[in-house]
């Protein structure tokens, strides 16, 4: 009886911190990373052949 407790213990704690890292850390950097790339296209600014010119000369 004691062995299933702590395994539902150890599992709720992986999902505890899991949620954590996905609403702190992966949603917000994938959001932002989205939009950055958005606001590029709409500003026309494309940032990779400007970078790759610099690098060739």
């Amino acid at each position: 009886m004691e062995f299933g407790f702590y395994a539902f213990l150890l599992f709720a704690t992986m999902a505890f911190w899991i949620l954590i890292f996905l609403f702190g850390v992966a949603i917000p950097y994938w959001v932002t990373i989205s939009a950055a790339d958005k606001l590029k296209k709409l500003t026309g600014k494309n940032t990779e052949e400007e970078a790759t010119e610099v690098v060739s000369e």
